[in-house]
């Protein structure tokens, strides 16, 4: 293979591209992001145990310095969505390429090869009280910090205010109920898809070919 030979790119527009990389971020937006509500609570247990660890470093209860955890691209895109991350004031739709050339949801941003999400937390010395510490942290996309909604837009966070933040998604986390069928009710009382008048004809028809096969 020739990896300076750039003929086969030929093939392709640069609109063609654009369009072929918009047709997969549909795909990611409505399979593991904004595009479906139970993906923005999905990894709800994932952010449990983070909020679990920043508690447990800021109380000295671990003497661990670091929590690393390996996954897929889905799941990476899914905990950028709890955190209200890469999110565009209107959803991506099939409809509307053109209004969302800007988008802030570009896959190929957000999680490349070797993409990593870290949430850093830093012990500092308080400016209210003299001889206290207070826990501040930082959320970092492909070492980038990036500014959190719940944040009001900072970059840099207070651990309460991040922990408040999630505190409803982390305290209603039923991942089993998420992930369960509805109640199927009384098999045997199951409703007809057709109406009355339709049951009649069928049932007319029905009757009718049986007899035409019974001759």
């Amino acid at each position: 293979m020739n990896r300076g030979d750039n003929s086969w790119c030929a093939l392709l527009e640069d609109e063609d591209i654009k369009v072929l990389e918009y047709q997969g971020d549909l795909e990611n937006y409505y399979e593991h992001s904004y595009g479906n509500q139970l993906n923005q609570k999905i990894e709800c247990t994932l952010l449990s145990d983070i909020a679990q660890n920043l508690r447990d470093f800021s109380q000295g209860k671990t003497d661990l310095r670091g929590v690393f955890r390996f996954t897929s691209s889905g799941t990476l895109i899914s905990l950028l969505t709890i955190l209200g991350l890469f999110k565009d004031s209107v959803p991506l739709r099939a409809d509307n390429y053109q209004q969302q050339n800007k988008r802030q949801f570009t896959v190929s941003n957000m999680v490349p090869m070797s993409a990593n999400i870290a949430v850093v937390m830093y012990a500092c010395n308080s400016t209210e009280k003299a001889g206290k510490r207070e826990h501040k942290l930082q959320v970092l996309v492909n070492e980038k910090p990036v500014a959190l909604p719940c944040c009001h837009g900072n970059v840099t966070c207070g651990l309460n205010e991040f922990l408040s933040c999630f505190k409803e998604t982390v305290e209603s986390c039923d991942f089993d109920a998420m992930c369960s069928l509805p109640p199927t009710g009384n098999p045997t009382a199951s409703a007809s898809i057709f109406s009355p008048r339709l049951e009649l004809i069928l049932s007319l028809v029905f009757t009718l070919f049986v007899k035409i096969q019974g001759r």
